[in-house]
């Protein structure tokens, strides 16, 4: 690799620069919920990355285990050479406590225990997402290129089996506006399967704006459910 550009492009076969795509625009549809955790950090004046243990008790294991935002478990992916072969391989422990849906998975795996996934392909993505969570992702049919096609279509998974609450931050994305950005508040109610949702009127910039918002259910064993088409920048809610 010395002195090689290493632009993902360069590098690999076609099977790989498929899986950096995939990764890319997976970033890229995250965009909307990692910038909100970074609010919520410079406002709470608390760690994004954090270990296990900062909200769960427990022995050794939690130690090699960390969250974002608190309630995002990546978990890292080793080689393992099996029989003359390079095998991609993933171990983590789930906090106990609460369940874990594996992203994009409707089986939630209880906490409290080891997981290890052997074969993992070259494009999947190993993280979990705790129960009782709402994920903001970038929605619509168009994969974004970059952060400046973002707004539009607010995709929210609201990961059922518990209450949960989130804070979507929206700015301009230049200024120093960042301070006052307009904050709407989504709220799940998980005995009535009632997401509501507030806004305290801020500066947004009105180029990013998300203004529609499709909301789909997770729950353990159930195809999801998706209801959409509800205006955002004014409260709101919608049933399950």
């Amino acid at each position: 690799m010395h002195g090689v550009p290493r632009f993902p492009f360069l590098w690999g076969t076609p099977e790989h620069a498929a899986a950096m795509r995939i990764a890319l625009n997976l970033r890229y549809a995250l965009i909307p919920h990692l910038y909100s955790l970074a609010h919520a950090s410079n406002r709470n004046l608390a760690p994004l990355a954090t270990p296990a243990s900062w909200f769960f008790t427990g022995a050794g294991p939690l130690k090699s285990t960390y969250l974002y935002g608190g309630t995002l478990l990546p978990t890292d992916v080793s080689v393992v050479r099996r029989k003359s072969v390079d095998e991609n391989t993933t171990t983590v422990w789930l906090p106990e406590g609460t369940g874990w849906y594996p992203f994009n998975s409707s089986v939630m795996e209880a906490g409290g225990q080891q997981i290890t996934r052997t074969q993992v392909a070259l494009a999947d993505y190993v993280f979990y997402v705790k129960q009782g969570s709402l994920l903001a992702l970038q929605g619509g049919t168009a994969l974004i290129q970059h952060t400046g096609e973002i707004g539009g279509e607010l995709s929210l998974h609201i990961y059922g089996g518990a209450d949960a609450t989130f804070t979507l931050y929206e700015d301009d994305g230049e200024s120093t506006d960042y301070a006052t950005a307009r904050a709407t508040i989504f709220s799940w109610t998980e005995s009535s399967k009632t997401l509501v949702w507030t806004v305290d009127k801020g500066v947004t910039g009105g180029l990013n704006e998300f203004t529609l918002l499709k909301a789909s259910l997770v729950e353990n064993g159930s195809p999801p459910q998706s209801k959409g088409g509800y205006k955002l920048g004014v409260a709101g809610s919608v049933s399950f």
